[in-house]
This record gives C-alpha cells, structure tokens and sequence, in this order.
C-alpha cells in the first residue's frame, strides 16, 4: 500500500527548489531581524496574543497571504 520510499520521491524541479529555499531565507531573515530589533516581547504581547479584531484580520490575512504564496509556488 504504502510503497517504498526513495529519494527520487524528494526531486522537484528547480522552481520548487528555489521556492523553498527563498521561502527558508526569508524566514531565517525576518527571525534574525526582529532578534536583532529586540521586539520578540512587543511582538508577543501586542499582536500574538492579542484580542483586538483588527489585530486578529491583519494577522489572519498575513497568514493567508504566505498560504497563497506557497500554494503558488507549488
């Protein structure tokens, strides 16, 4: 049923690559930023966990926006 798994099931052409890794990249960056802005705490206390509906649609459509873009990608 499940077969066997090989690494010819990892291949993907180069547009997917590319995807993934500038996806990696720019994840690594923005980590890297907000370290080096020392905002983790105002990240945490101002928009994760806030209640504010505002707060919530911006991030709601941040989030779909990066699904967009991965679902581009693939």
């Amino acid at each position: 049923m499940f077969g066997k798994l090989t690494l010819e099931a990892f291949q993907h052409d180069a547009v997917q690559n590319g995807a993934v890794f500038g996806g990696l990249i720019s994840a690594i960056f923005v980590v890297i930023l907000i370290t080096y802005l020392g905002r983790w705490k105002w990240l945490w206390r101002e928009w994760i966990t806030s209640v504010d509906p505002k707060k919530i649609g911006v991030m709601y459509i941040v989030v779909v926006l990066a699904m967009f873009l991965k679902g581009f990608a693939d």
